[in-house]
C-alpha cells in the first residue's frame, strides 16, 4: 500500500513538471536581447513562402516571394491554378500595386492600398519586423521568448502573432511558421527559403 501511494505521489509530481511552463533563464534573456539588435539590422533579405488569409469563411491563398532592401520592398503574391499574380513595390513614402488584370495602382499608405485592392487589412510595415521574428520598433509591444531567446508571442498593433516553428540559417534562427491574428483576419505563413544579404 505504501509503495502504490509512493507511486501515485511520484507520479502526480511527474505530471506537475510536465505541465509547468519552463523557466525563461539570463542567457535566453541575453540572447532575445542580441537577437533583436542583429535582426533590426538585417537589410537585405527575401523569403519565399506561402501565405493563406481567412476572413470568417473566407479564405484565399498563394505563393509569397518577399524582397526587402532597406527601405525598399517587393512583394509578389501568386494565386494557386494560374489565377494571377499581385504585385506590391515600394518604400516608406511610395506604395505601388499592380493587380491581376495588369493595371496599376499607387498610394503614399501601402495597407490602405491593399485594403482597397485585396479586400484585407495587413500591417505590412510592421510585417516588416514581424517576419524576422522581432517586434516593430513604432508601437508597445508584449513579447513571450523560448529557452534558446527567440520569439514565441508577439502582441502589437492589435494583432497576435504565434512562432511555431523556426529554421536556421547562416547560423541564425528565423521563422518558418507564423501565425497572426486580430479580430477580423487570420493569416498564416509558411517561409519555406530564407536568403539573407
Amino acid at each position: 500500500m505504501n509503495r502504490l501511494v509512493g507511486l501515485v505521489v511520484v507520479l502526480l509530481v511527474m505530471q506537475g513538471c510536465a505541465t509547468r511552463a519552463p523557466v525563461i533563464g539570463p542567457e535566453a534573456e541575453q540572447n532575445w536581447q542580441h537577437r533583436k539588435e542583429l535582426l533590426s539590422r538585417q537589410e537585405l533579405w527575401q523569403l519565399n513562402g506561402r501565405v493563406a488569409v481567412w476572413m470568417g469563411e473566407d479564405g484565399w491563398q498563394a505563393t509569397l516571394i518577399w524582397q526587402q532592401r532597406a527601405d525598399a520592398y517587393q512583394l509578389r503574391l501568386i494565386a494557386p491554378l494560374g489565377q494571377g499574380v499581385v504585385e506590391m513595390r515600394g518604400d516608406d513614402g511610395y506604395a505601388l500595386l499592380r493587380d491581376t488584370e495588369g493595371n496599376i495602382h499607387t498610394a503614399e499608405n501601402r495597407e490602405e492600398l491593399i485594403y482597397r485592392h485585396l479586400g484585407w487589412r495587413l500591417p505590412v510595415t510592421g510585417l516588416h519586423y514581424w517576419v524576422l521574428g522581432i517586434p516593430s520598433p513604432a508601437g508597445v509591444s508584449e513579447t513571450r521568448i523560448d529557452a534558446m531567446g527567440r520569439l514565441e508571442y508577439l502582441q502589437q498593433a492589435g494583432w497576435d502573432i504565434h512562432y511555431d516553428r523556426y529554421k536556421t540559417v547562416d547560423a541564425l534562427d528565423l521563422p518558418a511558421r507564423i501565425l497572426l491574428e486580430n479580430d477580423e483576419i487570420r493569416v498564416r505563413l509558411v517561409i519555406d527559403q530564407w536568403q539573407l544579404g
